[in-house]
């Protein structure tokens, strides 16, 4: 537009001055049109080139550079020399092929990447796309062939004025993608523009006739003061007439420019509260096609519901002919089901094809899957625009803020009928579901005794040929075999230690085996539990001592007593218990602690543990978190030794605890069993059975 007007000027003005600098205003407009339109490029229909920043900066300073010669110097234009009315001889400057290749690299290179985005684009912005090129192409030829190339090569300056009406051939052709193709959605735009134009032209010469009328046959030769009445009274009879005049302008060119129009979020509450007013499927779809039909002017609405492959209900509202049911088949529509991850299946924007077809033969314009989060449910299917336009960008919108919506209260409707049916055989159903439980149960002891079984088997299975292995690297060790490097001494420990750790874990899952199959026997005596103590004491010493711990024996002073300490119990069990405790205490206790047994209490003294480890230490695998010496949960031990002990203890018929007050406060592990009698031993041999 600025360089159509310059150009008039141009042509219009004769002083030389003005000429001249209108001239170059001329080019200026023109060097910025190239620009533009590369850059336009670049973004339309989306930013598909990324990272070209810098190259816009170039190209930016640039044009900005030829632009301030062109203005401010006669780099470009040294003089317009005018030869007539409407004649004008331009004299050029040394930039002038530059200028050239300036227009002709952005306008070509701003079509050869439309030409590039061509290829990789589909449907109606293919055709947008299309028409902007052949839109651009014309004007740069025609405008560049008038202005650029005849004055340039021929001298030819007669063609210059016909270069105004090269934007022209643009317009024409954007005009129609904008009103056939939806080209950047600004209907709306132009009409208002339109009919904004209409009602200041109506009013303008309304205004002008009317004080015309009024000034030259009523009041003919009237005073100022005189004139001022009827212009007052015409301007108050305007302003009350200029909400109904611009009413009915907008109507008129709604009707031609942006037909069935409505308010987006208003409809969208009134469909919301159509689909709460119902749990009916069909009344549902009857009044949301009716309300859409009414708002939007869409001519044909098709609902196809699905259920277990094949169409479960098809609902049809339509201002033309009745549709043909037979044409809406579950085989025909899965064609559209490859599509159902979009927001909306338009026609133009499919390839030709089987869908394409599909679409063609129903008469269909627009699809929007119908699909909730796990569910695909059905299609919304659109038929023409009773305005014969295609849908606007406001349509599409509307149809993918509601589709979610419809898809969410069919569901809804759906479960309202299947739940009132699935009433009738709830009681059958629970019957069924009890039986198949008990069953399941059953199915699960019988497993779990199989894993006993099998855990036993294996253990056994293990503990053979890790005992040979052990006793073999004790004879190496020994130096039965031979002398050893103490390199090799070192890995050969190492391995010792290993095999011994697992022989532990094997016995420790078969005494799990054997207590949780009530197959673990006691084979009790009488037991005196401070001899039992000294040899834990005496095997353990050593181990403390490189530790840093002091591990000791506490007993009253009566100890030496003979009848002192007697209990009726396994001793190789009981001596089983205190090591596990000991050797938990020797992981778990800083280094310079004490671990002290008494007879009555044990109190290994460590660093504590907190009340949420205590409530699980006697179960399977209840580990102790944060040793000392490893600093991790599960690496020193199976997590068996505890509920080992625990079951050991309750079998004599004791108990077994633990007391802390928290971290870092010491810990005491206690276990009591009853003193020996003959009672005692004979009850315990006749119960001579784990208690599960």
């Amino acid at each position: 537009m600025g360089w159509q007007i310059s150009l008039f000027l141009f042509y219009s003005i004769n002083n030389p001055t003005t000429v001249l600098w209108l001239g170059r205003i001329n080019f200026v407009f023109a060097q910025f049109i190239a620009f533009t339109l590369l850059v336009f490029c670049f973004l339309f229909p989306s930013k598909t080139y990324q990272g070209k920043r810098k190259l816009f900066i170039i190209l930016t300073a640039i044009t900005l550079f030829l632009a301030g010669a062109t203005l401010f110097s006669p780099l470009l234009i040294e003089d317009e020399i005018i030869l007539g009315p409407l004649e004008r001889e331009t004299v050029f400057g040394m930039l002038y092929p530059f200028f050239v290749l300036h227009f002709m690299s952005h306008t070509f290179g701003g079509m050869a990447l439309l030409v590039d985005k061509l290829k990789q684009l589909k449907g109606v912005q293919r055709q947008q796309t299309i028409y902007l090129l052949i839109g651009f192409l014309l004007s740069i030829i025609f405008g560049s062939l008038t202005n650029i190339f005849l004055p340039l090569l021929l001298k030819v300056y007669d063609f210059q004025q016909a270069g105004l009406f090269a934007p022209l051939i643009f317009v024409a052709f954007a005009s129609y993608a904008i009103i056939k193709h939806r080209l950047l959605d600004i209907r709306l735009l132009l009409a208002r523009t339109i009919s904004y134009s209409f009602v200041v032209l109506i009013l303008a010469t309304s205004y002008s006739l009317g004080l015309f009328l009024v000034g030259s046959l009523i009041l003919p030769g009237t005073t100022t003061l005189n004139n001022l009445i009827p212009s007052t009274i015409l301007a108050l009879i305007m302003a009350y007439t200029f909400q109904p005049i611009r009413r009915l302008v907008e109507e008129a060119t709604d009707s031609v420019f942006y037909r069935g129009r409505y308010d987006t979020q208003e409809l969208i509450k009134e469909l919301n509260k159509l689909l709460v007013s119902t749990y009916l499927v069909k009344d549902l779809l009857q009044n949301i096609s009716e309300k859409i039909q009414e708002q939007v002017k869409v001519k044909d609405i098709d609902v196809v519901l699905f259920k277990d492959f094949k169409v479960e209900l098809h609902y049809s509202l339509s201002e033309g002919k009745k549709r043909d049911e037979s044409a809406y088949t579950y085989q025909k529509l899965a064609l559209l089901k490859k599509y159902s991850n979009q927001k909306e299946i338009i026609f133009e924007d499919l390839e030709e094809g089987s869908a394409k077809d599909l679409l063609r033969e129903l008469d269909i314009k627009v699809v929007y899957p119908l699909k909730t989060k796990d569910n695909f449910i059905g299609f919304l299917m659109l038929g023409d625009k009773l305005s014969g336009n295609i849908y606007s960008k406001q349509d599409i919108e509307l149809f993918e803020l509601f589709a979610p919506e419809l898809s969410l209260a069919l569901q809804n409707a759906k479960a309202f009928d299947e739940i009132s049916k699935f009433n009738i055989t709830l009681k059958k159903k629970i019957e069924e579901a009890t039986s198949d439980l008990k069953q399941a149960n059953e199915q699960l002891k019988e497993l779990d005794q199989l894993k006993d079984d099998f855990v036993s088997i294996a253990s056994h299975e293990l503990r053979t040929p890790m005992t040979a292995i052990k006793s073999y690297l004790w004879m190496v060790l020994d130096g039965k075999s031979g002398p050893i490097s103490d390199k090799q001494k070192k890995y050969l420990e190492r391995s010792y230690q290993s095999t011994e750790h697992l022989i532990k874990m094997v016995n420790n899952m078969l005494d799990v085996s054997r207590i949780e199959s009530g197959r673990m026997i006691l084979d009790a005596a009488q037991t005196n539990l401070r001899g039992i103590c000294l040899e834990v004491v005496s095997e353990y010493e050593p181990r403390a001592k490189e530790l840093g711990l002091e591990l000791k024996l506490e007993t009253e002073p009566e100890a030496q007593k003979e009848n002192k300490y007697l209990v009726a119990a396994n001793s190789d069990k009981i001596k089983d218990v205190i090591i596990n405790l000991v050797g938990n205490s020797l992981k778990f206790t800083p280094e310079g602690g004490a671990i002290t047994i008494l007879l009555k209490e044990k109190n290994d003294q460590v660093i504590g543990i907190s009340q949420e480890s205590q409530e699980h230490l006697f179960e399977k695998f209840g580990f102790i978190k944060g040793s000392y010496r490893t600093n991790q949960d599960a690496s020193m031990g199976s997590g068996l030794g505890l509920y080992i002990c625990k079951s050991i203890i309750e079998m004599h018929g004791g108990e077994i605890w633990v007391e802390s007050e928290g971290k870092n406060s010491g810990t005491t592990f206690s276990f009591s069993l009853p003193t020996y009698s003959r009672k005692t031993l004979n009850r315990l041999k006749s119960n001579s059975h784990n208690i599960k």
